[in-house]
């Protein structure tokens, strides 16, 4: 409520929880974070995501 966010970042979320996956802002704008509960799903992701002209990223877990 505190400023209008730009359409093109709120369709980021409604696309990425389109495909099921829980997403959120991330700060001021530009970007989400999400939680892609599996392969399947990240890949989904990435190509819906791309139709919007969106980079999908997926940090490396390392154990």
């Amino acid at each position: 409520s505190i400023l209008k966010l730009a359409p093109e970042h709120i369709e980021m979320v409604e696309r990425a929880r389109k495909v099921g996956v829980p997403a959120k802002f991330a700060g001021s704008g530009g970007a989400i974070v999400g939680l892609c509960p599996d392969d399947a799903t990240f890949q989904k992701l990435k190509v819906e995501m791309a139709t919007i002209h969106c980079e999908v990223i997926r940090p490396q877990v390392i154990a």
